[in-house]
Formats: C-alpha cells, sequence, structure tokens
C-alpha cells in the first residue's frame, strides 16, 4: 500500500500560499531603484529553479504512488470480477442442482405411487416367485438396495445443493467487501488525483515565475550588452577625434573600424574570424564569441496571422498504460493536421518512473530507430544527468506493438520480458542538462545535444549512435545572449534555434520569435551562429519545447505544448519571409508536447508524454 506524502516537506511556500499567491514579476511594488543587473536576476532565478525542480521532485512522488494506487485498484477490481464470475457460476450450479432434486424427489414419489398401486399382492408375488433360497434373498436385497440408492441419491442432492447455496453466500459476502475495498480505493484515487492537480497548479505557478525570471534576466543581459556596445562606439568615436585633433590629419580609418554591428564577420562560414584550442579527450573551446554581429536597425517582423495562443498550463495528463491509441485533433490553424499514438513507450524500467521524464526525440532516416533523452530530473541545470535511450521501431512493429493493445510493450517492459526489453537499448548515464537540446544532422546523420545555453558557455556535444556516449564537444559562448534550449539541423548542416523576444527590440515587438542560424566547422572544434534578419509576430505557444526540420519542404515546426508552428525557411536565410510562409495548428487535448522528428520521407514523429508516446499522422 503506497504511503501518503507529508506535505510538511514541501517547499516553504506551501500549496496553499502558491496556489494564491503566485504572482508575476510585475505585480511587486516599484520602488525608485536601480534595475537589478543580470547577474542578480540570475540568482534569483537559480533560487525559482531550486524551488522549481523541489515541487517537481513532489510532483513525481505523488506521481509513483498514484501508479502504484491505480495499479493496486486494478488488481482489487480483477478479484472483484472474478469473484462476481464465480458467484454467477455457483449460481448457476445452484439452480441445475435444486432441479435435479426436484427431478429425483418426482422419481421417489412415483415409485412410492407405483408400490402403491402395485399393493403387497404383487410384493409378494414377486418374493414368492423365487426359484431358490439364494433367489429370495437377492429378490429381497434388490428391493432394499432401490430402496436405499434412491434415498441416498436424494441425500446427496440435498447436501450438494446446501453446500453450494452457503458457497453462494460466501461470494456475496466477499463480493460485498471487495467492493467496498474497491471504493476506497477509487477514493484514495481521486484523492491524489485532486493532490496531483494542486501539485501541478502549484508547479505550474512557480513555472510562469521561472520563465518570467529568465524573460527579466535575458532583457537586463540584452540592455547590458546593448549599452555596452554603444559606450565602445562612444569610445572610438571619440579617440578617433582626439587623434585626428591631435595628428590633423583627418584620419579616421581606426575610428571608422568600428560597426553597429560589433563584429567584423558577417557569415556563419567564415570560421576564419575564430579560433579554437584543444582540451584533450576530443573536447575543443573556441576563444572568440560563435555570435556573428548584426545591425539592428536592418531588423523586422513578419506580421503572420494570430490563431490564438496554446497556453502550456494545465495540460492534461492521460495516465499511464492505456490500451487505446490517444488521438490529437485540430481546433484551430492553418494545417490540419491529425495526430494519433504510433507506439506507447515504457515509464518504468529498473524502478518506479525511471524513464517518465522524455524530453527529445529524434529519428533515424529510414523511420526504423527513434532516440528519446531521459534526463533524471525535471531541472535546468547543466550538470543533470541521464540516457539516451535508443528504440527498435522497426523490430516493435514485427511484434505488434503499433497495433492491438497498444500498452503491451509499456507493460512488458515494467514486467522484465526480454522479447520487449530487447527492442530498446539504454545508453549510459551521461551529462545531458536538460535533455530537450537533442537533433540528428542530415547532412552527415550525427547526433548532437546541447547540455548547456547559458551566454558565458554553451556546448555542442557528437553523441555516438552505437553507444550513445559523447565522442566529441565544442564549447563557446555567444558573446552576450543565451544559445537556447532546443535545436534542429537541416539537411545544408545548417542547425536552428529560437528564442522569445522578453522586451521590444529593434522593429520587433515583446512576445515575438527570433531564429538564429548556426554552423560547426568541418573539423568539428568551432561554431558560427547569426541571426535571422526577421522574428515572428505571433507565436503558437507559450513554452517553447522543441525544434524539429523537414527536410522535404525546408520548413522549420516550432514544438510547443499541443501547438505546433511552421516555418517555410530557404537555407541561405538573406530571402524576406512572408505572412503565408508561417503556419500555425492549435490541437486538443491540452497534452505536454515534448519532442518532434521527421524521417527523410517528410513523416512527422511526435513525442507527447503523460502518457508517454510517439505519436504520427492519423
Amino acid at each position: 500500500m503506497p504511503h501518503l506524502i507529508n506535505h510538511s516537506s514541501l517547499p516553504q511556500r506551501t500549496f496553499a500560499a502558491a496556489l494564491c499567491c503566485t504572482l508575476s514579476l510585475a505585480a511587486f511594488p516599484c520602488y525608485a531603484q536601480a534595475a537589478p543587473s543580470s547577474q542578480e536576476l540570475a540568482q534569483e532565478r537559480k533560487e525559482l529553479e531550486a524551488e522549481l525542480a523541489e515541487a517537481q521532485s513532489q510532483l513525481d512522488a505523488l506521481e509513483s504512488e498514484i501508479e502504484a494506487i491505480q495499479e493496486e485498484l486494478a488488481e482489487r477490481e480483477a478479484k472483484l470480477e472474478a469473484t462476481r464470475d464465480e458467484a454467477d457460476e455457483t449460481k448457476v450450479q445452484v439452480d441445475e442442482t435444486n432441479q435435479q432434486l426436484v427431478e429425483r424427489r418426482t422419481e421417489l414419489g412415483s415409485h412410492m405411487r407405483d408400490s402403491y398401486k402395485r399393493g403387497t399382492t404383487n410384493l409378494m408375488s414377486f418374493l414368492f416367485g423365487a426359484t431358490s433360497f439364494e433367489d429370495l434373498a437377492g429378490r429381497i436385497y434388490y428391493l432394499d438396495k432401490v430402496s436405499t440408492d434412491r434415498a441416498e441419491e436424494i441425500a446427496e442432492v440435498n447436501k450438494l445443493a446446501a453446500e453450494l447455496a452457503d458457497h453462494q453466500k460466501e461470494l456475496e459476502e466477499a463480493q460485498a467487501r471487495q467492493q467496498t475495498e474497491v471504493e476506497e480505493v477509487e477514493a484514495k484515487t481521486a484523492e491524489y488525483e485532486d493532490m496531483i492537480a494542486q501539485a501541478q497548479e502549484y508547479y505550474d505557478g512557480l513555472d510562469e515565475e521561472v520563465q518570467a525570471k529568465i524573460a527579466e534576466e535575458e532583457a537586463a543581459r540584452e540592455a547590458e550588452a546593448e549599452a555596452a556596445r554603444k559606450a565602445a562606439e562612444e569610445a572610438a568615436r571619440k579617440a578617433a577625434e582626439e587623434a585626428a585633433r591631435k595628428e590633423g590629419a583627418g584620419d579616421k580609418t581606426e575610428g571608422g573600424a568600428a560597426s553597429s554591428s560589433g563584429s567584423t564577420s558577417t557569415s556563419t562560414q567564415d570560421f576564419g574570424s575564430v579560433s579554437s584550442t584543444s582540451l584533450g579527450s576530443g573536447v575543443f573551446e573556441q576563444t572568440e564569441p560563435a555570435m556573428v554581429g548584426f545591425d539592428t536597425k536592418t531588423y523586422s517582423t513578419v506580421s503572420n496571422q494570430n490563431f490564438g495562443i496554446q497556453s502550456s498550463k494545465n495540460y492534461q495528463h492521460m495516465g499511464n498504460y492505456n490500451s487505446n491509441k490517444q488521438r490529437l485533433s485540430y481546433i484551430g490553424g492553418d494545417m490540419s493536421l491529425e495526430f494519433e499514438t504510433y507506439v506507447q513507450l515504457p515509464v518504468t524500467l529498473n524502478y518506479s518512473g525511471d524513464l517518465g521524464n522524455p524530453q527529445a526525440l529524434c529519428i533515424s532516416a529510414d523511420g526504423s530507430t527513434a532516440y528519446v533523452a531521459y534526463p533524471e530530473g525535471h531541472g535546468a541545470s547543466y550538470t543533470q544527468m541521464g540516457r539516451i535511450v535508443r528504440y527498435n521501431l522497426a523490430l516493435l512493429r514485427e511484434y505488434g506493438a503499433m497495433e492491438g493493445d497498444m500498452s503491451t510493450f509499456a507493460t512488458g517492459v515494467r514486467l522484465g520480458d526480454e522479447k520487449w526489453r530487447s527492442c530498446m537499448t539504454v545508453g549510459p548515464r551521461i551529462n545531458m542538462g536538460h535533455g530537450q537540446c537533442m537533433a540528428i544532422d542530415p547532412s552527415t546523420g550525427y547526433l548532437w545535444m546541447s547540455t548547456r545555453g547559458a551566454s558565458e558557455y554553451s556546448d555542442l556535444t557528437l553523441i555516438d549512435t552505437g553507444s550513445l556516449s559523447p565522442v566529441r564537444q565544442i564549447r563557446f559562448h555567444t558573446g552576450g545572449t543565451d544559445f537556447g534550449s532546443v535545436i534542429a539541423f537541416d539537411e545544408y548542416g545548417n542547425f536552428y534555434y529560437v528564442k522569445r523576444s522578453a522586451s521590444t527590440w529593434g522593429s520587433s515587438p515583446a512576445g515575438s520569435l527570433r531564429i538564429y542560424q548556426g554552423r560547426i566547422s568541418d573539423n568539428m572544434d568551432k561554431v558560427l551562429i547569426k541571426l535571422l534578419p526577421q522574428s515572428v509576430r505571433n507565436p503558437a505557444g507559450t513554452t517553447i519545447q522543441n525544434l524539429a526540420w523537414d527536410t522535404t519542404t525546408d520548413t522549420l515546426y516550432v514544438v510547443n505544448d499541443s501547438a505546433l508552428l511552421a516555418v517555410s525557411l530557404a537555407p541561405q536565410m538573406g530571402l524576406q519571409l512572408s505572412p503565408e510562409q508561417i503556419r500555425t495548428e492549435l490541437f486538443s487535448p491540452l497534452r505536454e508536447f515534448e519532442g518532434m522528428a521527421f524521417d527523410a520521407g517528410g513523416n512527422p514523429y511526435l513525442l507527447v508524454n503523460r502518457q508517454s508516446e510517439i505519436m504520427c499522422l492519423g
């Protein structure tokens, strides 16, 4: 029997306080004081993330316990159903036995009537018809035997009827007890579901605070970077004027070297402008910033059609081990896609819920293999460990996991069935951070992951698809802005990531989506990144979960919870996007999307959590 969680162990902000007092940062009173620096905001964000991690831990514990309660409920319901079946079968036997008893009594009555009608004359004639003493003794024994047998038959039927009646009564009593037990477990399940709903609301409130703090931190960092850039430009201008004044030559070439972009590099393929150092063991560290300079004056925004925003708050928990396919239906937008369960993934391998947090999905070009990242926690710490699991989709299809009872694979893995466990390969523990930044480069087939996306230090780590362990790493810094937490590659060797603007930036309004394009050097030791010249005005959701690239249409998909944003891009990002090149779809029910990937044929695969499953077009 699962134990109840001691909610006094929750963070200092209790559920009640959290649910009533989860406020946005802007809700606090403002005083005339200097705005906090990005470092101060980063510290506040780390404290909030610690609270968020604790809240997630409590939520995980509740979900683990309700899973055990649901299993107990299933067992008790199965016992109750078995008792009902046995009671029904016993009732049939009781009815049949009572009918036999009626028949035996009828036969005995007929025999008695016949004997009465024949009278003693016939009986005496039967006895005096004996030809010898032995024959007489036999005839007397026969008459006694017939009478005794009939009496014993009736007695046996009476006894059986009584036993069956007692057994039926016992079964009815057991059925009543088991029904009460089932109702008690159902009540406990409802109680835990309510606790989980409160825990989820508490978590969501904290998550919103964290996201707001991240946005505020980013805005402060960008403001500081902009202030530093302007200060550098002003210092360069003054230095040039001073040099011209002293020399009287009017030569402004040195002062004119400063540009509004803050960088001399104009292309993500100009790797001669940066250098890197080998740190050994396949690790390289880049010296210069990876971000190529840009001019905010030339930046613009595409005002795509607004179909509304699908909020990530209060997404539905579908439970685990559902036997039927789940569906995602179109409710808005201009794509009209429908998804259904392709394969249900295991949640438990070695202990309850150890595969309960899938964060990213990659699919091989032929669609036969899936790679799913599973961090061990739910935080954003770059030191967080986890594992990559490789699923043999071709073998799963051969074994019938995609048809019939959809929970067969997940249940088989949980129960230790070697047949189903042979369909998956679990990689070693590796550093993966939050785990959601993972993608395959179609131009090489390489699997890349980023464990950390901070401005002061980011990385791209090459994962061996055989051993599922890191074999090479490029460490770099962007020079003032975070690298991001999602990634996708096109078939030309470019990678992409996106970010939501925390504030108005140039002509780009707050909340719009910025798109970055980058490239890895051929030696896999350097990275260069540039910002695309346009942002997307109306994103589809509130929380960016992943990115995907469709090589058949050169389309970048931005994955939010139950919402997709598709941006048709050319490999060279100089063209101007039009609103028609941006499409949106909102789905129902509201589910937690975790990842998306395409095979070489343009078939989409969607990783969805709670329950954990890969979905395809349905």
